[in-house]
């Protein structure tokens, strides 16, 4: 059951469910990554405007000169990192064996599913036209979860875990028991 729990998160992560939505912005695509894209994916930007952002990722609506449109996902913070990339072969299995409602990556043109430059990790994926706000259907929702667990098992590759525990746990729980201590003799 755990897998599945996290495999349900990694879609509904990467597919931009309305509940993970904030409505931040981010600075343009600038000319260097256009480049980059343009480089590593075979197709020319027309135009890139900003996506809401969540925490962990900048992200942008692409689209090309042919009018096919993207989303595409730059993140910087190198913690986040190896798990998007775990992650990736997941949603690009699913879609590939029918999971069609949810946001996969897009090849590069050496069939890479991202590209990391300058300690940046940059991911482009299909772009889905619906309405981001925190409304929606419940049965629907109920009736996606149901797809995902159906098609859980048949996933082949390896579904990545995280254990959402922080690397100097028990360094910092000493320090605050510490700090806590000299505070209370403080005020003793």
């Amino acid at each position: 059951m755990q897998g599945k729990l996290e495999l349900i998160w990694l879609i509904f992560y990467h597919s931009g469910l309305p509940v993970l939505c904030f409505g931040h912005y981010n600075q343009h695509v600038n000319s260097a990554r256009r480049t980059l894209i343009q480089e590593q994916y075979g197709f020319v930007i027309h135009e890139a405007t900003d996506a809401p952002r969540q925490f962990v990722a900048e992200t942008y609506f692409l689209e090309t000169r042919t009018g096919e449109r993207y989303f595409c996902k730059i993140i910087s913070k190198p913690l986040f990192i190896p798990q998007v990339v775990g992650s990736l072969p997941v949603l690009e299995e699913l879609h590939r064996k029918g999971l069609h409602f949810i946001s996969y990556p897009i090849e590069t043109l050496s069939k890479q599913l991202f590209v990391l430059h300058d300690n940046q990790l940059l991911v482009i994926f299909n772009y889905i036209n619906a309405h981001q706000g925190y409304t929606y259907s419940n049965h629907i929702l109920g009736e996606r979860i149901g797809e995902v667990h159906a098609l859980t098992p048949r996933i082949t590759i390896s579904i990545p875990s995280e254990n959402f525990c922080f690397k100097y746990n028990d360094k910092l729980l000493d320090n605050l028991r510490n700090n806590f201590c000299q505070s209370a003799k403080l005020l003793a």
